[in-house]
């Protein structure tokens, strides 16, 4: 894989990640008193994406590609779920917020297999980095669930 191939696949798991980062940071901020927990629970997610964020973006440099720093995503699909995410908060809807985190924990985790599936990125460094990150990802995704399963009993 040339270097703008692994520059392009990192790239796009960054935004991701500042993307996920940006909307559990707003979720966390806009929660309620009663939704303490929550609260509590995204602001952890959005510290680990700043993380991610911040190894994808040494591997970044390290291969000649732009750091990415703050929310220019152009994927639609995670932009639409924050804005669905943003409507949830509106009307306080803890089940329909915590459905729009899971669709997007899903999309995110989807991107990272895809990327992974690419036997051209065969960097160990990389590909230890981002089955770590995917690792965190899917527990957050389980949390998510399980919080929604108490929200549903």
């Amino acid at each position: 894989m040339k270097n703008q191939d692994k520059i392009k696949a990192l790239q796009t798991l960054a935004e991701l990640q500042v993307d996920r980062e940006a909307g559990y940071r707003k979720v966390a901020d806009e929660a309620i008193v009663a939704d303490f927990d929550l609260k509590v629970m995204f602001q952890n997610m959005a510290n680990d994406s700043k993380k991610s964020t911040e190894f994808l973006n040494a591997f970044l440099s390290e291969y000649g590609g732009e750091k990415v720093e703050h929310e220019n995503s152009f994927l639609s699909k995670i932009h639409q779920m924050w804005i669905d995410v943003n409507q949830a908060i509106a009307v306080k809807d803890r089940k329909a917020l915590l459905s729009n985190c899971e669709f997007g924990e899903n999309i995110i985790i989807g991107a990272y297999e895809t990327i992974l599936e690419d036997e051209r990125l065969v960097d160990v460094e990389i590909r230890m980095l981002l089955h770590s990150q995917l690792d965190d990802i899917k527990k957050s995704l389980k949390i998510i669930e399980d919080v929604k399963e108490l929200e549903e009993a």
